[in-house]
């Protein structure tokens, strides 16, 4: 199993676990969160990020970014509110669900963007978003989930994972699947999960 595929698992069982749990309380300080210093005393962030440190999954970097990220990553998975299954998968099988690009995209079999749930324009200001700080760019991707129609099959945890990983590789992967552009590798080497 790669690392990618690792932290997708990590990212489903803590969405699963954060809404199986009824802590209304704790999603909702979670996705209310504008800084990262919002967080650092939420035990379902702290969970999170103790569970990527175990299975080798945080972001490289000083505590404070890969605490930023791994916030970041929280408030958007945290405002997802229906995904493609209620249980995680096993270790051995494909994450269900599809793509959050391409839920926004436009609708199988349509040419043009009329019925994309997010423009062209905004999809691709979201793809060029400053990256710098990772909580304005969570701020942008919490707004593109409420976009989705309830059952729309999300998969949580390549959202989460794909955050976690932010970068060119993703960005480029984001863009096929957000036009259905075919076959594009996912899931970045290693190296490539590391921030810059």
């Amino acid at each position: 199993m790669t690392r990618f595929e690792t932290v997708q698992r990590v990212v489903w069982r803590w969405w699963a676990d954060l809404q199986e749990n009824h802590n209304r309380g704790g999603r909702a300080q979670i996705r209310r969160a504008v800084s990262a210093e919002d967080l650092l005393l939420v035990p379902q962030v702290q969970r999170l990020y103790r569970e990527l440190d175990l299975r080798g999954g945080l972001p490289t970097g000083s505590l404070e970014s890969s605490f930023a990220q791994v916030a970041a990553t929280a408030t958007v998975v945290a405002t997802v509110t229906v995904a493609v299954a209620a249980d995680p998968p096993a270790d051995d099988a494909p994450v269900p669900g599809r793509p959050l690009a391409e839920l926004l995209g436009p609708p199988p079999g349509e040419s043009d963007s009329t019925h994309a749930l997010l423009k062209p324009l905004r999809f691709r200001r979201l793809l060029q978003a400053d990256d710098s700080d990772p909580m304005i760019l969570a701020r942008d991707l919490r707004r593109a989930v409420r976009l989705l129609k309830p059952g729309a099959g999300l998969d949580v945890g390549t959202l989460g994972a794909s955050l976690l990983a932010w970068g060119p590789k993703i960005r480029t992967r984001w863009a096929f699947d957000y036009y259905r552009g075919g076959e594009f590798s996912a899931s970045p080497e290693p190296h490539e999960m590391e921030r810059p």
